[in-house]
């Protein structure tokens, strides 16, 4: 059985995505699988006052193996034995994998840029490693397209609104459904240069290249405005497609837009340049106005955790307190809302959802 590499994509701080992933490693070493971990950079917050180090949260069993920074090994109580030292770096110092002989808690800071992931991913693959987890956030969204699949956590720490998190949740959902561009028709395009360009691609596989990679500005969509023409059969950015440079084009081109495809190469390069509650709205308005949003490669998001906590600020005494929301309203808001299975860990546990992984990407012990 080849490796398979699991992200867990955070919308917020407190979402449950530490909670989500220490489960799925207790579960996996229950089940006597393999296991690896890392995550895209760092986001937490707490820092020991004496050290200056993050304070672990992640308990690691022994034969975990852990890609993170030597300063984080050193700020945890579980012993790691370095195996391999990489040319990689963080805020947090230099990126090691290592191997837990003696359990504990650990801090897990990992690459920050796509490539470095990549090449860290492989790494552990060849520990043995069937099955990895990468720590994530909407933040830090892009490098997670180097997994195989996700899994979302949203919770009341983004928003105590249960409705704002259902759209939120299918603007997301929706976003890494989009249909997906036959490669043949993406064939040759860079430019005179060996650049990846935005490219009109013409009637007869013409190609018409302009200056930029990214559509975020009013001066790219003037530029793109400027070369589209009723010859024009789809619109490739490579780089970055910000929801505001996307609802510029169709105001100024719907008619021009109609029956074409806008493509991306997937769809992280659209949700980091936008809101995700707008862009709903954008996206209803391409449907009827027929303009095609497609994406070269996308990943299945396999579930959907749920936290119904919170911090409550309470302003009479200037404390925080734990809160929580409607636990089954937030679950039936979600659910309504995908097709996937939507999971309170805290309340259900975690075999339905490693049961989950281990169907949709095939794991097994052998």
């Amino acid at each position: 059985m080849s490796s398979k590499v699991l992200g867990i994509l955070g919308t917020a701080k407190n979402t449950g995505k530490t909670t989500t992933a220490s489960a799925l490693l207790e579960i996996a070493n229950k089940n006597n699988l393999s296991v690896g971990i890392t995550s895209i950079g760092y986001d937490g917050e707490d820092i020991d006052n004496i050290t200056g180090l993050p304070k672990p949260r992640i308990f690691t069993k022994k034969g975990t193996f852990i890609a993170t920074t030597n300063n984080c090994i050193k700020a945890g109580t579980a012993i790691i034995e370095i195996s391999e030292k990489t040319k990689f770096y963080n805020a947090l110092g230099n990126i090691v994998i290592g191997n837990v002989i003696d359990e504990g808690l650990t801090v897990i800071a990992g690459p920050n840029k796509g490539n470095e992931l990549s090449i860290v991913l492989e790494r552990l693959k060849r520990l043995g490693n069937k099955l990895i987890l990468v720590d994530g956030a909407l933040n830090r969204i892009v490098p997670l397209m180097k997994t195989d699949a996700l899994i979302l956590t949203t919770g009341a720490a983004r928003s105590i609104d249960n409705v704002f998190l259902a759209r939120e949740t299918q603007c997301i959902y929706n976003l890494f459904n989009l249909p997906k561009i036959d490669k043949n028709n993406l064939l040759n395009l860079t430019d005179d240069k060996g650049k990846k360009v935005i490219t009109l691609i013409q009637k007869n596989y013409l190609k018409r290249f302009l200056k930029t990679n990214s559509l975020i500005s009013l001066s790219d969509v003037q530029e793109l405005t400027t070369n589209l023409n009723d010859r024009s059969c789809s619109i490739f950015v490579p780089g970055i497609l910000s929801e505001f440079a996307l609802n510029e084009l169709i105001k100024k081109n719907s008619k021009l837009l109609k029956n074409k495809n806008i493509i991306i190469p997937n769809p992280t390069h659209l949700l980091v340049g936008s809101n995700t509650i707008s862009l709903m709205d954008t996206l209803s308005k391409m449907k009827k106005l027929e303009i095609g949003l497609k994406v070269v490669r996308t990943i299945p998001i396999l579930a959907i955790t749920i936290n119904p906590f919170y911090s409550l600020y309470r302003y009479e005494n200037n404390r925080y307190e734990k809160g929580w929301v409607n636990r089954d309203e937030l679950y039936n808001k979600i659910k309504s809302m995908v097709n996937i299975p939507v999971i309170n860990i805290v309340k259900e546990g975690s075999d339905s959802l490693f049961n989950i992984i281990k169907k949709e990407l095939y794991l097994s012990k052998k």
